[in-house]
């Protein structure tokens, strides 16, 4: 159930009720500028008083469409209260947030960076007054001069890469959407859905790869360093560095067979990789279980890791 409402005349300068619902100045203070406006206690039955009020309507009609709206929100729970939080301040709430939502430590550090691309630009506009022109706007930034000189005596910028803009794009996007899902909500809508688009086939850099000759020519040369082993399983299974790194022996099988023909495996479970800002672990892969895979390996490369 929701309370009824009232509504009635007002003046724009002085804010007092204007009860004559013939004069167009207020008798009080001859401001010009009566508008309709409504009060509403929006309070479930039986509970403390919640008032709330709004002005600035043309006509009765208006206000009473506005309050009914008020009313509906409230009731249903999608009601978005008014705040003066800013982008910058809820971003850091929502980082702060991170671990509770088990976030890993790379997540962590990768939505901490991105943060703070959008807080050098956006992180004093409140929260609600985001548009979806100043998220394009931010983006289109990054594209042109989103990234800093590393060296000491260079002010100059750069462009970020597609794909680091698409990973600021996720991070804020994501964030909005948490802001919409609280309670109460703080958002509406999320300005930064749709705001930006990235393509793996049409905007990832092309890859450079060794002809069959410089590999040929590299594990001649690298045959006798300590690491062959690595660098041959890298460069026959196409294996993450990593994943690699991650190997336990309990993960090659060397003298595997299928039908009695040799078939010498790796199976590939873990990965040795930064965990946050610092520190490196062993970790699992980065999809889980999904990403487990068994690789076929050839009988020079078995007897490399033998």
């Amino acid at each position: 159930m929701v309370r009824t409402g009232t509504t009635y005349r007002r003046c724009g300068k002085c804010g007092r009720a204007v009860k004559d619902p013939r004069t167009r100045r207020c008798p009080l203070c001859g401001g010009e500028r009566v508008t309709w406006a409504y009060m509403v206690d929006v309070a479930p039955p039986g509970a403390k008083r919640s008032l709330r009020s709004e002005s600035g309507f043309a006509t009765k009609r208006e206000a009473v469409e506005a309050m009914a709206r008020l009313q509906t929100e409230r009731k249903d729970g999608t009601h978005v209260e008014s705040s003066k939080l800013t982008l910058g301040r809820y971003l850091d709430d929502w980082l702060a947030g991170g671990p509770t939502r088990g976030w890993k430590g790379n997540t962590m550090r990768d939505y901490r960076v991105s943060v703070g691309h959008i807080k050098g630009r956006l992180g004093d506009v409140r929260l609600q007054e985001l548009n979806r022109a100043q998220v394009e706007a931010l983006y289109g930034y990054l594209l042109t001069e989103g990234k800093a000189s590393r060296k000491a005596d260079d002010d100059g910028r750069t462009r970020l890469a597609r794909k680091s803009v698409q990973n600021v794009h996720i991070c804020l996007r994501a964030a909005l959407n948490d802001a919409m899902e609280t309670s109460p909500p703080l958002l509406r809508r999320n300005p930064a859905a749709g705001a930006f688009t990235y393509s793996r086939t049409k905007d990832r850099v092309e890859m450079l790869a060794w002809s069959a000759e410089e590999v040929q020519r590299f594990v001649a040369f690298a045959v006798e360093d300590r690491d062959f082993a690595l660098y041959r399983t890298a460069l026959m299974t196409g294996t993450r560095r990593g994943e690699l790194l991650g190997l336990r022996w309990r993960d090659l099988d060397l003298d595997g067979t299928v039908d009695g023909v040799p078939r010498p495996r790796i199976h590939v479970r873990q990965q040795w990789t930064k965990d946050g800002d610092v520190r490196r672990r062993l970790l699992g892969l980065k999809t889980g279980t999904k990403a487990w895979r068994t690789i076929d390996i050839d009988p020079d490369t078995a007897s490399a890791l033998r």
